[in-house]
């Protein structure tokens, strides 16, 4: 499920993020989704013991075939969801942890 939330960000930030959507056929919002999801993924799998199993080299592999086939797309979008489920799973893991302390 998506909440709608207003964001600010800086004029470079949010210029080079719909260059990027609008060369891979998507949109701002997932631009930022994915976006969020690596980072906080990364960051939080550095300090804390909680594993992020996501392949960073394969959706990057993916978004150089471009555009992409039907079959493609679809394998893109289910690497796109992957990366929205570890990142759950690795916040979830760190809140247990915050939780215990």
């Amino acid at each position: 499920m998506l909440n709608r939330y207003q964001i600010m960000l800086n004029n470079w930030l949010s210029d080079y993020l719909k260059i990027i959507a609008k060369k891979y056929k998507s949109n701002l919002s997932e631009m930022v989704r994915i976006s969020l999801c690596l980072s906080i993924g990364r960051l939080i799998s550095q300090y804390c013991k909680c594993d992020f199993n996501f392949n960073e080299k394969k959706l990057l592999e993916m978004m150089k075939k471009f555009p992409p086939s039907k079959q493609e797309a679809k394998a893109r979008k289910a690497l796109i969801n992957n990366l929205y489920f570890e990142c759950r799973k690795i916040i979830d893991c760190h809140l247990e942890k915050l939780k215990k302390k």
